[in-house]
């Protein structure tokens, strides 16, 4: 039957491989089924482990006498690896030595023994699981030996390991570093000193950091702004001397960056624009983290959490301002995204003068408008698109009947930046076939000593009777039926003895009532 054992590698004991099965008859043959290192008798079935063999198989082999097949068994050797602390001298003072080690795989404590310089040997016996021994009540240089041997359960291997180390023999300085106005910006581009205080031979050691801090290795000057930002630990060491250590004294400093709120930018857009506008799509380059304000404007939507704004009519031009705090001492930083709203400019149409076929359409220039394109329809026809017709500021429609209905629709196009609505209105041609008219009188000029009443000659064609006469101011003139009395009017130029009544233009004025 299969039998097992477990060793340590640095074993020197015979193992009696038929010790480890049982059962089995005499006369059969032993061989190394795997694993290797160690001395291996075949014809006495032992083996005696090494440093370095590695867990091995043995198997025991009876032959069968036919028709009965051989039959065989597994004896298994687990060897396992001799493990030993590595001890390390730590600091030392001039009565006391500590002494460090790293934790051995499996160890489940040590023990320790020392001797100081030829003294008897001190058994202090098992520490538990600690890392780490102190001895003290020394005098300067006094050498001290420490034996630790780790401990453990079944299947663990260890070895015991000593080293010495030796009170300091002299008196060492004492050493503290430190920064004013710690913590620093990386955007200061001034030198900062540092404060080294302490005693004895304190001074001439080295300044070292972590990387990323533009340290200067002799003075301990530091500049942020060739710095990394980050933490950084600052030590300062003064070199051993005869019998004493090094000293080191260290401190932590920050470099902070300061916030990146990007470059301004802008853009332009109607305020009938219902389009949502990212600002941060605005400025360029700026870091995560940041606050949106509205600097400047009203009217419209801004989300401030999103950093959106949405345009509306009556809404003014703004400025909204991204703004990042800066970590002290850094100050914060900030953008300013600009939205220019133009206002949507509409043509005012009029109706110019019509007349039985035809109708004029009238309009003043709209800011920015570079020209117009114009569409029309006639009463319920299908619209008439005409398209672009310049920078005209009239257009005209004809080929009409009487009372004609024509609406136009004028929209004024223009470069980027301008922003436009059409407009719409309708005119009618003429219903009527309008009368003509004139007037005159017999005898002008006249003088204004004649007192008798003068007639109008009033001619012309369909309703031209029945209006309304008017004249300049001064004439003495009958407004329903036009006759006029030179006595009765002020006189207009008396150069003769004999003041005549003097019209030039008459100004007399006749307005047809039209139906």
């Amino acid at each position: 039957m299969d039998g097992s054992t477990a060793v340590c590698e640095s074993s020197l004991s015979s193992i009696d491989l038929y010790s480890l099965i049982s059962g089995e008859q005499a006369g059969g043959v032993w061989t190394r089924s795997s694993g290797a290192g160690g001395t291996f008798n075949s014809a006495l079935g032992t083996f005696v482990p090494a440093v370095g063999a590695s867990s091995s198989t043995f198997t025991y082999t009876l032959s069968g006498v036919a028709p009965c097949a051989s039959d065989s068994s597994v004896a298994s050797v687990t060897i396992y690896l001799v493990l030993t602390p590595t001890i390390n001298c730590g600091a030392s003072t001039t009565t006391s030595v500590i002494f460090n080690w790293s934790s051995v795989t499996g160890a489940t404590g040590y023990s320790v023994s020392y001797q100081i310089n030829a003294n008897p040997v001190v058994v202090v016996g098992p520490i538990g699981n600690l890392l780490t021994y102190s001895v003290s009540g020394l005098t300067p240089g006094d050498n001290v030996t420490i034996t630790l041997t780790p401990t453990g359960g079944a299947g663990t291997c260890f070895d015991l390991a000593s080293a010495t180390c030796t009170a300091n023999n002299c008196n060492p300085p004492t050493a503290s570093i430190s920064y004013s106005g710690n913590p620093f910006c990386s955007s200061d581009a001034s030198v900062q000193p540092v404060t080294l205080v302490g005693t004895g031979l304190f001074t001439g050691g080295v300044y070292s950091s972590t990387a990323g801090l533009s340290l200067n290795a002799a003075s301990g000057e530091i500049i942020a702004s060739t710095s990394t930002p980050g933490p950084y630990t600052i030590t300062y060491t003064i070199a051993a001397t005869a019998g004493c250590s090094p000293v080191v004294a260290t401190t932590a400093i920050v470099i902070n960056a300061p916030p990146v709120a990007g470059v301004d930018g802008s853009t332009a857009v109607c305020e009938s624009s219902l389009s949502s506008i990212d600002l941060y799509s605005l400025i360029s380059g700026e870091q995560a983290g940041g606050v949106w304000t509205r600097s400047s404007g009203a009217g419209g939507t801004f989300n401030s959490a999103l950093g959106t704004f949405v345009p509306a009519v009556g809404a003014s031009s703004s400025t909204f301002t991204y703004t990042l705090s800066g970590v002290a001492p850094c100050a914060s930083d900030s953008s300013v995204a600009s939205v220019t709203i133009n206002p949507v400019l509409t043509p005012t149409i009029n109706c110019g003068a019509s007349t039985t076929t035809s109708v004029i359409f009238n309009w003043s220039s709209v800011t920015g408008a570079s020209g117009y394109s114009v569409s029309y329809q006639i009463n319920a026809n299908p619209v008439v698109v005409v398209g672009p017709i310049g920078n005209l500021l009239t257009y005209s429609v004809s080929g009409l009947t009487p009372g004609d209905n024509v609406s136009i629709t004028v929209i004024p196009t223009g470069g980027a930046g301008t922003c436009f609505d059409l407009a719409s209105a309708t005119c009618t041609a003429n219903n009527c076939n309008p009368p003509t008219a004139s007037i005159s009188y017999s005898g002008n000029p006249f003088c204004s000593s004649d007192a008798s009443v003068q007639p109008v000659t009033l001619v012309g064609t369909g309703l031209f009777t029945g209006g309304v006469y008017s004249s300049t101011l001064g004439l003495s003139l009958n407004t329903a039926n036009g006759e006029i009395i030179a006595s009765t009017s002020t006189l207009v130029l008396t150069p003769l003895p004999t003041p005549l009544l003097q019209l030039p233009v008459v100004a007399l004025l006749w307005q047809q009532l039209l139906l």
